[in-house]
Formats: structure tokens, sequence, C-alpha cells
């Protein structure tokens, strides 16, 4: 079979799958379309986690750069699920791309740096489960205290082929994979003194071609119209039971107030009804601006739903909602719960508001996968904009803020639960 390159091997093996599956639904009474292609997605992935273990355990040097690249380029195939032009140039100068791809018995890392590309192994997606589950845990819950053991163990799996690489003050843009979507970058230990964000500044991308292309702190200031929206809870809640949420009216005021770059269109309480809003409207600001609740709705792969509460009685925003907006906005924040990091549908896609946003035209997102609190989130977010209008790239804009809110009001939002969740997205 190594008479064969990478490429030739997913062809065949492309081939045999899909007349695999079109039997498998003439044959089966049982099994719904989604479900058939779903079984499709888990097959691709199995079969680029064998190709990767084919080459990383050859003897001898191991894979070329050739190979390394055919090898990411089928990665990210499932990730996009589009079999469009795939192009991949090396990062710029300073910046390091970190891929994932978390597998069953086997994961990998691609670094991209200006001198190339290299492959590396990690282990299987079970594995890195357990990793992450003390984690996750400590992040959720402020009262407590963050196990350095299981942060150390969780960096120095993820982290360590990446080190090496990254200069301080550099972007690193991390393409996450599986249980990583969530993982909270920002709060991994690089040593015993710093965290990762202490070190640079860190943005995630949807698939590496998009993360190639992202350019690394500019200089000037954002300019163009904001749109703020802000609904309490009081008038969010529309029978969902949420939580009382009080900062994100006033949040949204105090990001409209402040805003340098343009007008400022200011909707919080009864006005906030995005239902109100019509696409060609919506495509005339630059930046959007969402304080509310949002709830995460599981349902079948590829039809996970999340809404966003509007007011009262009005129809609440979802994900297949925004995928079919024109935006061109270069900035969407959502200072919301439970926005970025979901995964449904095939091939681990990523299916959440963020990357909805993004497929609509959005140029970055900052979102948070989990439950946020309301004052932090508040406070976060106007840090966020003063740094931003300062000229710094969302990346360092939103490093500068998590550093600052840790260090106000005698450390009270030190703990990573007020911070460390949100991230941006492009």
């Amino acid at each position: 079979s190594r008479t064969l390159s990478a490429m030739e091997l997913w062809t065949e093996a492309e081939a045999a799958l899909e007349q695999s599956q079109a039997l498998a639904w003439r044959r089966s009474r049982s099994r719904s379309l989604t479900e058939v292609q779903q079984v499709g997605w888990d097959l691709r992935r199995n079969i680029v986690e064998a190709m990767v273990g084919m080459a990383m355990d050859r003897p001898g040097s191991g894979p070329d750069q050739r190979e390394v690249l055919s090898l990411l380029k089928l990665a990210d195939g499932l990730r996009s699920q589009n079999s469009g032009p795939w192009e991949l140039a090396k990062p710029a100068d300073s910046g390091v791309i970190a891929s994932y791809f978390v597998g069953v018995d086997r994961s990998c890392l691609w670094v991209g740096t200006s001198r190339g590309w290299t492959l590396h192994n990690l282990p299987g997606g079970d594995e890195l489960a357990v990793l992450a589950a003390p984690v996750l845990s400590d992040l959720q819950d402020p009262n407590r205290a963050v196990s350095n053991l299981a942060v150390n163990q969780m960096a120095q799996v993820i982290l360590e082929p990446i080190l090496s690489s990254w200069q301080a003050d550099a972007l690193l843009v991390v393409v996450p994979d599986g249980v990583l979507h969530v993982l909270p970058w920002a709060v991994l230990p690089l040593d015993n003194e710093r965290m990762l964000i202490e070190h640079g500044p860190l943005v995630t991308g949807a698939t590496t071609a998009a993360a190639v292309h992202v350019q690394l702190p500019r200089t000037g200031r954002p300019v163009g119209r904001l749109l703020a929206v802000g609904v309490d809870s009081d008038s969010a809640s529309d029978g969902l039971q949420l939580s009382t949420l009080r900062q994100a009216e006033s949040e949204a005021i105090g990001i409209a107030k402040t805003w340098q770059g343009g007008d400022a269109d200011l909707r919080t309480g009864g006005q906030g009804d995005w239902g109100a809003l019509n696409e060609s409207e919506l495509a005339g600001y630059q930046v959007i601006h969402i304080a509310s609740h949002a709830v995460a709705h599981a349902g079948a792969n590829g039809a996970a739903t999340l809404r966003l509460a509007g007011t009262l009685g009005s129809e609440p925003l979802t994900v297949q909602t925004v995928r079919g907006l024109r935006l061109e906005a270069d900035l969407v924040y959502l200072s919301c719960c439970e926005t970025a990091g979901g995964t449904a549908g095939g091939g681990g896609a990523v299916a959440d508001f963020a990357h909805a946003f993004l497929k609509a035209g959005a140029g970055a997102v900052v979102a948070s996968p989990f439950r946020v609190d309301d004052e932090a989130s508040a406070g976060l977010a106007q840090l966020f904009y003063q740094h931003w209008q300062s000229g710094l790239g969302h990346g360092e804009a939103l490093r500068q803020a998590q550093l600052e809110l840790m260090k106000k009001e005698g450390r009270r939002w030190r703990h990573p639960y007020y911070w460390a969740s949100y991230r941006v997205a492009i």
C-alpha cells in the first residue's frame, strides 16, 4: 500500500465508503439517512486516524513535509465538510498554528511555523477526555481551587510540541477537535510560573486553512457602526426558567456609550428583539455586541439548536437562522452563556453560535462555551473594547482584558471561572 500516496489511498477509501453508505441506506429500515451519514463521517475519521498511524509508525524518518500536509488536508476536510479548493501556506514569521485531530486510539497535532509543518502523536480521545474532565470541572466552580496537577498534566500532553516554537507575545492559533473545543486554553500552564495567557495572545480557528489567513496584531482603531443589544432576565426569560441576569442591559449601554468608531445603535429590554432586524439592516453593522441569555438544547447530530432568548413572546434566535444571514461585521461579541465550543454534525464540525456567525460572514467572534458570571462578563467586555479600540488585535485585546480582570478589585475575579472560558474564534 506504500506505493500509493496518502491522497490516492483516501480517494479509494472514499469511493468504497460511498458505496457502503448507499448499500446500507437501501437495506436499512431502522436507520435514518442522518444516522447513516453519521456512520460515514465516523468511518472517515477512522480512516484518517489509521493513515496518520501508518505514517507515524513507519520505520525510518517518518512522514516528509508533503505527506504531513496531505494528512492535514484530510483532517481539515472533516472539520469543514467542504470539498472545495484547499491551499495552505506557511504561517507568518512569529505566529504558530496548532491543529489537533482527536481519534479513538490515537490523536495527533500539526504544528505550523514559518519553517514548515511538523506532526506529533497524542493520546486517544478517551485518554484526553479523562485528562480534561477535572480541568473542566474546576473551571466551572468558582468556589473550587483549580487542581495544579490536572492542568499541568493536560498542558504537558497537548502543549509540549508547541513550546519551543512559540515566542513570547506572538499569536497562537489553535484549531481544536473533540473535547479540546471546550478546553480553557488560556489557563493552561506553560511552566510553574505562567499560564498560557501570560505568554501571548490566543485565538481559535474552525479550520487550519482559515487559521493560516489570520492577521497578526494590527495597528489602527476599529471603525464602523455598532449594534449593542442587551436584554436582562426579566424581559429575556420567556418561560425558559433562566437564571437572573441583571447586567446585560447596562453592559450594552456602556459599550455603546464608549464606542469611538462611528455610530452606535443601542437596543435594550423590549427593544432588544432580534426579529425586528432584517438581514439588510444587520449587514450594515461592522460590530455586533449581544448581552443576553443563551440556552443550549441538545438534539440529533446535525440538528442541535442554541436558542438566544429575545423579548417576551418573541421568536428566539437559532443557530440555523444565524447561518443563513449575510453579515459584513468585523466582530461579533456574544456576552452570553454556552455560545462557543459545541460540536454537532458529521465529522466533528462545530455547530454553535460562534461558528454560525463566522459562517454568516463575521470576521471574528468572541464567545464562551460555558455558563458565565453576569457581572464579570460585563466587566470583561468593557475592558476588551477599551483595549481593542486602542489598536490591538482581537486576540491581544481579549488577552489584556482577561489579565486586567484577574487583578481588579483585590483579585476578586482571579478564579478562571470568571474569565478563562471566553475566546476569540476566527
